[in-house]
């Protein structure tokens, strides 16, 4: 057996040292030119990252506000987003630090919002709010802003200049809306705030993102998730009854049975809650202040993307049909609110009658 290994360590040895290696003269560079690159590349993610925050924020901002008494809570808001090198990984704390500095610097300031109005800009440091200092963590930024309605502000803006802002917050829906980081093109809500991916914001542009929040605040809003839970849940005691019948009758199913109660559960009235928040969304991006004239091709444009893919677009488009009776509602969707736009008549959608 011995013999055997050391035949085969000689064989490999010889195969290693007769491999083909590479044949054209690769440039040697310094290893500093690598380690800048490096940075390059953290400093162009980085500022990507924020940019989308940014992007999200300011889109949101108007949905979040015009829509406020749609919502059955409401938070005060004082637009603005902040960064630190605390909030990132070690790998790139470094680079923030070079970007931002080590304090807790606003990168975004969201037009219209109080914190705009007051004339606060981006690249502020933050000293204090309302006599906070010292923030060790992003949820300590974020707790001494609390529920308050008013707040003081210590700020030191890019040119050095120290300065105290006095601001009122605005009543928003309290309804987060986030990134994630993923390639599908994909949004979803869980019944109380919104998951947009970066491969959504990749594909549409800011009157398209509206509408695609829109459309899953209206699925908050009107509760379907929480109801479609509920089909969920029904659905799945049926199956379960049914693989409780089949056990005594001596078959094995597996929970077969539940599982396909659960999904047909949950199938109960999908189409029809993605119409309805079709519809309701509509309304909302409207109100917003956003061009809906081309809602439907936003959908049209998602499911040619979706053909024969089981990927990417075809994750949203599965989850949210493309259907031909789907587009002719929306755009009637459209219609009804350019009417009543045309006619100053409020942007209220219509209930069953």
């Amino acid at each position: 057996m011995r013999k055997v290994l050391v035949g085969l360590s000689i064989a490999f040895s010889i195969l290693m040292t007769s491999a083909c290696g590479t044949q054209l003269a690769v440039p040697q560079v310094d290893s500093k030119l690598v380690a800048q690159e490096q940075e390059k590349q953290k400093r162009l993610y980085i500022e990507r990252l924020l940019d989308r925050h940014k992007r999200l924020g300011q889109v949101s901002f108007p949905l979040i506000t015009e829509n406020e008494e749609s919502c059955e809570d409401s938070v005060p808001y004082y637009g603005f987003h902040f960064t630190s090198p605390k909030m990132f990984a070690e790998d790139y704390r470094q680079t923030v630090l070079n970007l931002y500095g080590d304090q807790w610097t606003i990168f975004e300031v969201t037009p219209g919002s109080p914190m705009a109005k007051a004339g606060v800009v981006e690249g502020s440091t933050i000293l204090s709010i309302n006599e906070t200092k010292d923030f060790g963590s992003q949820e300590d930024v974020i707790e001494s802003l609390g529920s308050k309605p008013h707040s003081r502000f210590e700020l030191i803006d890019p040119e050095g200049i120290r300065s105290f802002f006095e601001i009122d917050a605005v009543q928003v829906c309290d309804m987060p809306i986030s990134i994630e980081e993923d390639s599908t093109i994909n949004a979803f809500a869980d019944g109380s705030q919104i998951i947009v991916t970066t491969g959504m914001m990749r594909f549409v542009d800011d009157d398209e993102l509206a509408l695609v929040i829109g459309h899953e605040m209206a699925h908050n809003i009107l509760g379907h998730v929480t109801r479609s839970m509920a089909n969920q849940m029904i659905g799945g005691f049926a199956g379960l009854l049914l693989d409780v019948a089949a056990a005594a009758a001596g078959v094995n199913t597996q929970a077969a049975g539940m599982r396909a109660g659960m999904q047909a559960g949950q199938s109960v009235y999908s189409k029809d809650f993605e119409l309805e928040a079709d519809y309701l969304g509509v309304y909302y991006a409207a109100r917003a202040g956003y061009d809906v004239t081309n809602a439907a091709n936003l959908w049209r444009k998602m499911a040619q993307e979706s053909q024969g893919q089981t990927n990417e677009v075809a994750i949203y488009s599965s989850t949210h049909p493309g259907s031909a009776e789907r587009f002719v509602k929306i755009e009637a969707a459209v219609q009804e609110v350019q009417e009543k736009l045309a006619q100053k008549e409020p942007l209220m959608p219509e209930e069953k009658k």
